[in-house]
């Protein structure tokens, strides 16, 4: 993997956690849409996502996982089901707003740092893996995902 694809898995991560800071101090449109996923706010879901798939890409590429094969195998999986399973949830998520017809620019931006993310892994991704994380990512977000729009006066 070259630089600039190490770079995009660094940065863009980061760049997801502060637009769910944002939308967090949003007092705009975008504070209408609330969701959940398990109970939980999808402000932080997000964030604990992206701070895990951050860390677990710079194990990736450390020289931890370099001496050892199993290891930097099975982490490959791991973030390809991650990633794949984000993309899937943002198809359901992203579809909500649709549904709603109220979007929310942070909503949509995390979602193409997850979509870029994937781009970026796209050569890399064990096809298995991907196919087995995206439908657990759409399962998971339809049947757990719990979202509402509050109508703003």
């Amino acid at each position: 993997m070259g630089l600039p694809h190490r770079v995009a898995e660094t940065v863009l991560p980061l760049i997801a956690v502060a637009s769910n800071i944002l939308y967090s101090t949003c007092g705009t449109g975008c504070s209408a849409l609330k969701g959940t996923l398990f109970g939980l706010n999808l402000v932080y879901v997000g964030s604990a996502f992206m701070v895990a798939y951050l860390c677990l890409t710079v194990l990736d590429r450390s020289r931890i996982a370099g001496g050892h094969e199993r290891l930097k195998s099975i982490l490959q999986k791991v973030i390809t089901m991650m990633i794949c399973g984000a993309l899937g949830g943002e198809i359901i998520l992203v579809r909500f707003q649709v549904v709603e017809k109220t979007f929310c620019p942070f909503c949509l931006f995390f979602a193409a740092c997850v979509l870029s993310l994937f781009i970026v892994r796209l050569k890399q991704l064990d096809r298995y893996a991907a196919v087995a994380g995206f439908m657990a990512g759409v399962i998971t977000f339809a049947v757990f995902f719990q979202g509402r729009v509050i109508p703003l006066y």
